[in-house]
């Protein structure tokens, strides 16, 4: 009765093509773990700040955030509603990267580091940072979801959310198509600030990101 066996040979030839699959697909498989779990961390953020942004203006019986202490006060939305574990205001390097890119490669600087009370740490790791509250008119945060951390991109581990005259947090309706929109993610341009139209993608294609 023969026996059938594996030549040395025959061996290395498959450990080898083993190999090279790996090679090529574990970067891959690495990178597509890495933007769902940025992508989690988004919507998790984003939840987050609708309770403490709601709950801010319930308790000042408010329904614009232009009639809240937000106009004056943004410091007391970090440390009454959002227990933040660090504020970024003396020493940025604490929250956020020291360079960002698009996608696409281009070098952006989507934060504003100078401005008091505007920046913080969340207790899950996410930065955010609040531009300028005014009366009558819609705000925006800015989100780093994993801090200093890289891949430090628009459209990655950094995104705008749009901050509503009532409160709520959320992206652009858009009235450009598809392409047009996911373009301008990539490249960080277009429809407003850094960040935004990826949200909007992400929120229109079911949290996928396919860009």
């Amino acid at each position: 009765m023969k026996r059938f066996a594996f030549t040395l040979a025959e061996l290395l030839i498959t450990l080898s093509i083993v190999g090279v699959i790996a090679i090529l697909t574990i970067p891959t498989v690495t990178t597509n773990m890495s933007n769902r779990s940025n992508i989690v961390k988004l919507q998790s953020t984003i939840k987050t700040l609708n309770d403490a942004i709601g709950n801010l203006l319930i308790e000042e019986r408010v329904n614009d955030i232009g009639d809240s202490s937000l106009v004056d006060n943004r410091a007391e939305l970090f440390v009454n509603y959002l227990k933040i574990s660090s504020q970024c205001d003396d020493d940025p390097s604490i929250c956020f990267g020291s360079d960002y890119t698009s996608i696409s490669g281009t070098a952006v600087d989507p934060f504003t580091r100078l401005v008091d009370n505007d920046d913080a740490m969340l207790p899950n790791g996410a930065v955010i940072q609040i531009t300028e509250v005014t009366p009558g008119e819609n705000a925006a945060i800015l989100i780093d979801v994993n801090g200093p951390k890289k891949p430090n991109q628009v459209g990655r581990d950094l995104f705008t959310v749009r901050l509503f005259k009532n409160g709520m947090v959320g992206s652009d309706s858009a009235s450009d198509d598809y392409d047009t929109i996911k373009n301008a993610c990539i490249k960080a341009t277009g429809l407003g600030m850094y960040g935004l139209p990826c949200v909007y993608l992400l929120e229109t294609n079911g949290w996928v990101m396919d860009y």
